[in-house]
């Protein structure tokens, strides 16, 4: 698995070089046709490995370690206009069909994928032109009083990649751009023929939705809100049944679309699976589904709508480790790269993370200790080991040596681990609250 690993990662620095991908990524024709130090090259690699300082120490420490002459930060601002910023899913997606090509290394749930997808705002900087172009929240006066964005994303729960993120105007609906995430990966055709199920929050839930996914042959969980289906739920003789979800005038009374809402009125309804689960608080939730019976028990449905918890803890570590929110420019060009720049980042961290958990549960399985040291890659270490020794590896031309650098970062990411214990410590009381928590500190 690590050797596929290695490859993967080397593969996509070679790609980076490919002069179809410069031709296809530069805003104009005359653009990188120059030497320059921001060159195509380049401008990808100061974005990728951003620490969040200011715009000129950046560069000053880009520079330093690829031993050239630093630019200045209005070179870069200026530079940075050539590079569209899709390029960044480009080289996501590139990496992603060498990794989901190769079955063996994946996790899977009854030989299903499990794609949880959610939306989340995103603070932007507090500047004039991204006001303009975001919007955000307003105070009782009407004036803006942060600048924010609104952020929709698809994410492999099982193997911690994030398949499609999106970022647009802060009151964009978190359903048009979940719609957007679908027409970007049904492009793909390694995403066509993987067997996946969609997971969904209460938010998403509505009978054109449910119907889109079936035309499409999609499998998928959504919950439902308490007030969701009632007449069908009183149906319910069992905690587990298929029902037909009634297509009436009152259902799709939010939909414009005429010819959409004339073809859902003649289909009638839709015959639907619901499931009723029992917290442990008590408290009753309800799911919806197209999964069969005969595959999927009842116990299964919840375990994967359990799994869904995996891209909320995700946008936890996009948002407090690898700040995406910490951009780096003015502009729109400039949000969208720095967040796409960093969906890559954090894809390759978690593919180099997995590969190092993976090492660390096989030598405990076979220690012979009593007293095995069990623990979970620490994500903030991966993270700052990233950061600190990607460039030297990237522009490493002796391939074996760069391969061998590869591999020993990723061994030395298992002597960081966090520790999986569930046992509960209280709090000391009165305890004042610190301006620099120890145990809130970045690793770069």
């Amino acid at each position: 698995m690590i050797g596929n690993l290695i490859n993967r990662i080397t593969d996509l620095f070679n790609y980076i070089h490919d002069e179809e991908l410069k031709n296809a990524f530069k805003e104009n024709p005359s653009d990188f046709t120059r030497k320059s130090p921001l060159n195509f090259v380049n401008l990808i690699l100061i974005l990728l490995t951003k620490n969040g300082l200011s715009n000129t120490m950046e560069l000053v420490k880009f520079f330093d370690k690829i031993k050239m002459v630093e630019v200045t930060k209005e070179a870069f601002s200026q530079g940075r206009l050539k590079l569209k910023p899709l390029v960044f899913k480009k080289l996501k997606m590139y990496h992603l069909k060498q990794a989901y090509e190769n079955k063996k290394d994946l996790k899977k749930f009854k030989k299903h994928v499990l794609l949880a997808c959610d939306g989340s705002k995103m603070e932007l900087l507090h500047h004039k032109s991204l006001i303009k172009i975001y919007g955000g929240t307003k105070n009782k006066f009407g004036e803006i009083k942060s600048c924010m964005g609104n952020s929709s994303m698809v994410y492999d729960v099982l193997n911690h990649f994030v398949f499609d993120f999106e970022i647009d105007k802060y009151k964009t609906s978190e359903k048009v751009l979940i719609f957007r995430n679908l027409a970007n990966l049904f492009q793909e055709n390694f995403f066509k023929t993987t067997k996946k199920i969609l997971i969904f929050d209460r938010g998403y839930r509505s009978i054109e939705f449910f119907h889109y996914l079936m035309e499409k042959n999609e499998k998928f969980v959504f919950r439902l809100r308490t007030t969701d289906y009632k007449k069908e739920k009183i149906k319910l003789r069992n905690n587990d049944q298929f029902i037909d979800i009634e297509i009436t005038e009152n259902r799709l009374y939010h939909i414009k679309n005429k010819k959409l809402k004339s073809k859902l009125l003649e289909a009638g309804s839709l015959k639907l699976r619901i499931i009723k689960i029992t917290l442990v608080n008590g408290e009753i939730e309800y799911l919806i589904t197209n999964l069969e019976k005969k595959n999927f028990k009842h116990k299964d449905i919840a375990e994967i709508y359990r799994l869904r918890w995996g891209i909320e803890v995700s946008f936890k570590t996009l948002k407090g480790l690898l700040k995406v929110e910490n951009i780096s420019g003015y502009t729109e060009i400039a949000v969208q790269q720095d967040f796409f720049s960093q969906i890559l980042a954090n894809n390759i961290i978690n593919d180099m993370k997995t590969a190092s958990q993976n090492i660390k549960d096989q030598y405990n399985e076979n220690s012979l200790f009593k007293k095995k040291k069990q623990g979970k890659i620490n994500t903030n270490m991966a993270i700052g080991h990233f950061k600190l020794k990607i460039l030297t590896i990237f522009f490493e031309k002796d391939e074996n040596k760069q391969e061998k650098m590869l591999y020993s970062l990723i061994i030395k990411l298992i002597k960081f681990y966090t520790n999986t214990s569930t046992k509960k410590y209280d709090r000391p009381e009165n305890t004042p609250p610190r301006k620099n928590p120890t145990n809130c500190r970045r690793s770069f």
